[in-house]
């Protein structure tokens, strides 16, 4: 019976790892290279409103983004998004998210806020945007 159920977490195992695959391995130069030049090529929705904030996900179009969770250490809250690939990417408070650049404005345990500026670059023109829980 034991050697049933050995043999059977072993094949288990076996088909796990198979699903495994190199493309996320962190540590394969040739796909960081690979990455980082198709990063470069793509052609990026960028607003000029906000200048000096952190871009997190800046190749990605905001639509690809799933919210799936938030932190809070002490005052400093943390909003954590995945894409379509399962990257995960982690935002705080004033960073710009995605190709079109929406600012994080306000992260509380039932919702984030997000500023969007208008599509034709005017930056006193501005939406609100509510994701919430």
């Amino acid at each position: 019976m034991r050697l049933r159920v050995i043999f059977a977490l072993l094949i288990i195992n076996l088909f796990w790892l198979e699903n495994l695959n190199a493309e996320a391995d962190p540590f394969d130069k040739q796909q960081r290279l690979a990455h980082a030049l198709s990063t470069e090529s793509s052609n990026e929705v960028r607003h000029h409103c906000d200048t000096e904030s952190t871009v997190v996900a800046e190749h990605i179009s905001f639509q690809q983004l799933k919210l799936i969770g938030m932190m809070q250490y002490t005052t400093t809250w943390k909003a954590f998004f995945m894409d379509n690939e399962k990257h995960i990417y982690t935002a705080m408070v004033g960073n710009l998210i995605s190709k079109e650049q929406l600012k994080l404005q306000q992260i509380s345990r039932k919702n984030i806020q997000l500023l969007a500026w208008d599509e034709a670059g005017n930056c006193q023109q501005t939406r609100v945007v509510n994701i919430k829980f």
